[in-house]
């Protein structure tokens, strides 16, 4: 159902009838089935964006990606090596710089590597001595508070014409929506994750305070509590503390397991 959302909403009717790009979008599909993870959808994506920009500008264009999750692992891909270092080293000052343009525009934003870009000097040197002659930056903002930027890159000044945009602009729509599809497909993976977590957590702490509640004899309840005094005096994880104790039990037990058959040989 969300992948038919995807192919209304982005390319059914929006599409000139001279330019139908269908191929592009079985191409997001096959990626939304078969990806292993965020990571790897945002990888195939940004090989797929630089088939799409390159064919409709007639040049070599790389594409880079970067997505934040809010407490969550980003994901930085690019289609070379080169564009994936630049992303992964993407870094604005605070008060300038084309990413906070864009961010701050919600708008694509065309940069330059030569002596005419007077913006962002220091942008422009990075790119140039990475190779590349202009940029175009996209701003992607999502529901749940995930952002992300998609940067094609080109080493020929002034890729980005009129003519190439309007195509790729709609490219990107359709690319704005199957991040989000794979970021909803994420949340639920990362939720089993999480209760997989807790449940192995819990349990650990349960196997702990059954031991205390054997050493000690005391009731559940006050095993629990000893737990967190000893939580809050060495300033760890509850989960980290009763690790700690399991492991401690369980090399009493090896060691008395050894000293018994040490001894059965005298």
């Amino acid at each position: 159902m969300l992948i038919e959302e995807l192919v209304m909403l982005s390319y059914i009717g929006s599409m000139p009838a001279d330019k139908p790009r269908v191929d592009d979008l079985e191409l997001i599909e096959d990626l939304l089935v078969a990806a292993n993870g965020l990571q790897d959808f945002v990888q195939g994506l940004c090989d797929v964006a630089a088939q799409v920009a390159s064919r409709e500008t007639g040049i070599a264009v790389d594409c880079g990606i970067s997505l934040s999750r809010p407490k969550r692992p980003s994901a930085v891909a690019g289609s070379t090596s080169i564009a994936a270092q630049l992303m992964d080293g993407e870094h604005d000052t605070v008060d300038e710089g084309p990413c906070l343009e864009a961010w701050a525009t919600g708008s694509r934003v065309l940069v330059g590597a030569d002596a005419m870009e007077q913006r962002w000097p220091l942008h422009s040197k990075t790119l140039a001595l990475a190779g590349y002659a202009s940029a175009l930056l996209v701003p992607f903002a999502f529901r749940d508070g995930a952002c992300a930027l998609m940067v094609f890159l080109a080493a020929t000044p002034g890729a980005f014409t009129e003519d190439a945009t309007p195509v790729i602009d709609r490219f990107n729509h359709t690319a704005h929506q199957a991040l989000q599809i794979a970021l909803k497909t994420a949340a639920g993976s990362d939720l089993i994750s999480d209760l997989h977590a807790a449940m192995r957590s819990r349990s650990v702490i349960d196997t702990a305070c059954g031991m205390i509640m054997m050493q000690e004899r005391c009731t559940q309840e006050e095993a629990f509590r000893t737990l967190q005094r000893a939580s809050s005096a060495r300033n760890k994880k509850l989960r980290l503390v009763a690790e700690e104790i399991l492991r401690r039990a369980n090399s009493s037990a090896v060691r008395c397991r050894e000293s018994g058959v040490g001894s059965s040989h005298t």
